[in-house]
């Protein structure tokens, strides 16, 4: 897989592209709506306590309940609120591979990609299974970094 390489490479050279505390967040909600200040307020009291990145709308997130539209508000409260003091890996993964490229162009769009990278669930069965298959499509999907 291309970002598992890039990332070992990195780590090789003696830099390290991820570190320390990773927090995958929950997605607060307030009368059957996403709760935006409550999960900004989240993501600041993560990085004032010393968190070295965020991981937003993974499996802990309630990705798989959230509407695509829920789903790229929070990729984007995320990185809004993170202003780049702490790596962003935003969840993009899904069972449909278009809505898995959607969800990774969309991150890659609001900042989370730029410098940073994703938290995808492979497909379990199917072409995409396989490590050539996901180089092609995230070719396909024109995405950078990958």
């Amino acid at each position: 897989m291309a970002l598992w390489s890039r990332e070992f490479h990195i780590v090789y050279m003696g830099l390290a592209m991820f570190k320390g505390s990773i927090v995958a967040l929950v997605t607060p909600f307030n009368n059957g709506a996403i709760d935006e200040k409550a999960f900004q307020d989240l993501v600041e009291w993560h990085i004032s306590e010393g968190t070295h990145g965020i991981v937003p709308v993974g499996t802990t997130g309630e990705s798989p309940t959230l509407t695509h539209e829920e789903h790229k508000r929070v990729t984007e409260l995320c990185v809004e609120a993170a202003t780049g003091r702490v790596p962003v890996i935003a969840g993009t993964g899904s069972n449909a591979t278009a809505e898995a490229i959607e969800y990774t162009q969309h991150a890659q769009k609001a900042g989370a990609l730029l410098w940073t990278g994703t938290e995808a669930v492979a497909p379990l069965l199917g072409s995409a299974a396989t490590p050539d298959a996901r180089k092609r499509t995230a070719a396909d999907a024109q995405l950078k970094d990958f």
